[in-house]
């Protein structure tokens, strides 16, 4: 993601997540399509929570419907829930493996959200498309 996108996707995720401005109007303002938008949004956290399957912190709303319903996420395992169903951070019952999940918006963040796992997965996809391709050609 370029310098550009990640200004925008922080300015994106701001004022999505702390308006209720449209999807339609905020991708307007932003020069972006609908799904442009949605692609760069970052789901909220709920700070000190934790995931009750994995102990993962903080779980998320995916986005403002969420939110309003109380459903939450878990980057880490995958879990889904309600607001309900949540614990104090620190105390699931058991500790999250592998690698930390993906960076959330944080209300008001100014440093750019680290995208290594990101990357990563992209060149690991291109990298078996590639090889399937040239397989696949012959």
């Amino acid at each position: 993601m370029s310098d550009n996108d990640e200004k925008v996707a922080r300015k994106a995720s701001a004022r999505y997540w702390e308006t209720e401005e449209s999807v339609n109007s905020l991708a307007e303002e932003l020069g972006i399509s609908k799904g442009r938008l949605y692609d760069l949004l970052r789901p909220l956290p709920i700070e000190e929570e934790a995931c009750p399957r994995c102990g993962g912190s903080p779980p998320v709303h995916p986005n403002r419907t969420a939110r309003d319903r109380g459903q939450v996420s878990c980057l880490h395992c995958g879990w889904e829930g309600e607001l309900a169903d949540l614990v104090p951070d620190g105390s699931g019952e058991g500790a999250p493996h592998g690698p930390p999940p993906p960076a959330v918006h944080r209300g008001g963040s100014r440093e750019p959200a680290p995208l290594s796992a990101v990357a990563g997965s992209a060149l690991i996809g291109l990298a078996a498309g590639l090889i399937l391709g040239r397989y696949l050609g012959r």
